[in-house]
This record gives C-alpha cells, structure tokens and sequence, in this order.
C-alpha cells in the first residue's frame, strides 16, 4: 500500500513545484537545477520552468534540450511510460528552434 500511495502523490512533481515557487522570487538557478535531476514523473512542472522569460529563459531552454537529448539517447532497456509521456510533451515545445524570445 505504501508503494501505491508513494506512485500516486508523485514526490518528484512535488518537489519540482516547490522549486519553481521558490525560484520565481529567488532567481536562484540552483533550484532549477535541481528540478532538472528530478525523473520524468514531474516533466509537466519541468517544464513550467520553460515558459520563465527573461535571464531564465535560456537556462531552462538548454536544460529542456538537454533531457530531450538524454531521452532519445538512452538504450531501449530504459523504456518507460512516463519517459515516452516526457518526450512527447517535450517534442511539442520545439526546444531549440525560438531562443531569442525576451
């Protein structure tokens, strides 16, 4: 029981909301990183990071793009659901292509 409550409350997406709060009054680039340490469960807070603008916006773009590439580079023995979910949401940001959005 304690398994299906830990799959169900999704700690990763816990801890990677907690970060995004945090660093939208702090700047602190560290909880970002942090963020991007955290498994795919939480590829919809990770990329919340992606819409910050301003100083931010390169960073969590470089970050976003580096996951992309971890993930399409991986054996197939890593194959999982929430990394082919991550990919397919990450796929539609277009990671890469607008990096001189303000």
């Amino acid at each position: 029981t304690f398994l299906i409550g830990l799959n169900i409350a999704n700690p990763d997406a816990f801890i990677a909301r907690l970060n995004i709060e945090k660093f939208k009054t702090t700047h602190d680039k560290n909880l970002l990183a942090y963020t991007d340490k955290l498994s795919e469960d939480a590829i919809d807070e990770i990329i919340a990071a992606y819409s910050l603008r301003g100083p931010t916006y390169r960073y969590a773009n470089s970050k976003l793009k580096a996951r992309i590439d971890s993930i399409k580079g991986a054996p197939w023995q890593s194959y999982n659901i929430s990394r082919a979910r991550a990919l397919k949401a990450l796929d539609r940001l277009e990671v890469g292509i607008d990096d001189t959005r303000k």
